[in-house]
């Protein structure tokens, strides 16, 4: 099994003292891992839904704002963007005042499990599919 977290080489005192590095594999740490990850999604979805929609408006403009005034691409780059879901953050403003300066926009498309998305460059209007997301 593959290691992910190994203790220096000074020697543990206590339980896990077995007179070597204590070693964790992805194995022993991926249940737990999945567990806590899970819980946290849901706990940020709920979250992020119970978010009344004046407060909504008012973080969605001050993140626009931020990304407008912070990130500068330049006219012929793309960046990607997602569609929004569930309550997130929605990039599409911002998407619209960048393609207003030359910059082109892409959605990711789920293409088959396990395999990497794809960027394909996207507009209003244009024909789109549905998809996973």
């Amino acid at each position: 099994m593959r290691t992910i977290l190994a203790a220096s080489p000074r020697r543990r005192k206590g339980p896990r003292d077995h007179n070597g590095p204590w070693l964790m594999t992805i194995m022993d740490a991926l249940p737990a891992w999945k567990t806590w990850r899970r819980a946290r999604r849901q706990e940020l979805l709920e979250r992020r839904m119970a978010i009344e929609p004046g407060q909504r408006a008012r973080l969605q403009g001050a993140i626009d704002a931020h990304l407008l005034a912070a990130v500068h691409p330049l006219a012929g780059q793309v960046v990607a963007i997602y569609w929004p879901f569930r309550g997130e953050y929605d990039p599409r403003h911002v998407a619209r005042v960048w393609r207003g300066r030359g910059v082109l926009s892409a959605l990711p498309v789920v293409v088959g499990p396990g395999l990497p998305l794809q960027f394909r460059l996207w507009w209003p209007g244009v024909r789109s599919e549905p998809g996973v997301y």
